[in-house]
């Protein structure tokens, strides 16, 4: 279900699971955890859609060199940067979460892999090209984009999204205050665009 933060006053509400960012992975893992019945909601920043091609909560200063890439080509809305581009998909690397003091191991992630390709319309199936290189220090690795119906997450899981056991999903709300005690999450302060 919909719901937009902006222009509805106070609300609180209690949930299993909150997910931060309706975007590429926030929406498919809220839809996953409502499938689950879990009660799950999910926050986005911003609204529906995102119009202009910056969106002022994406503002930085730079102290050093010009980096276009926080304000530009980000997208703040219900499916992210997924309404605009879409991107590829390419797995990590164990290398790249093991050592590297990460809560899950590249095994756990990797189990959910077939899932995602399934969500996407991607085929399974190797990343690597071991021939092109022939080099046993460097493994080639290719993305799998795509087909362009398939790359807008808030597409891939509107029926999730309207279906009434399915996660809640809150418009121009930005978490701007988080709770814990006794190491664990009893609270997210969210804030709409009107304060």
């Amino acid at each position: 279900m919909l719901r937009d933060l902006q222009g509805s006053g106070q609300q609180i509400a209690d949930c299993d699971t909150l997910v931060v960012g309706g975007g590429t992975c926030g929406l498919a893992i809220a839809a996953k955890l409502a499938r689950k019945g879990l009660r799950a909601i999910c926050i986005e920043s911003g609204g529906i859609s995102q119009d202009k091609e910056e969106h002022p909560l994406n503002e930085v200063v730079h102290l050093r060199s010009a980096y276009g890439g926080a304000a530009h080509g980000r997208f703040r809305c219900l499916g992210g940067t997924s309404t605009r581009w879409g991107g590829a998909l390419i797995p990590f690397q164990p290398g790249d979460l093991d050592h590297a003091g990460w809560p899950i191991t590249h095994a756990e992630i990797m189990h959910y892999l077939p899932e995602a390709e399934n969500l996407f319309g991607l085929p399974p199936g190797s990343y690597e090209l071991e021939h092109l290189l022939g080099n046993a220090n460097h493994v080639a690795r290719l993305a799998k984009w795509p087909p362009f119906a398939k790359r807008n997450v808030a597409k891939l899981v509107d029926a999730d999204i309207k279906s009434c056991a399915g996660p809640q999903v809150w418009l121009n709300a930005t978490a701007t205050k988080f709770s814990i005690a006794q190491q664990r999450l009893t609270a997210v302060v969210a804030q709409a665009p009107d304060g």
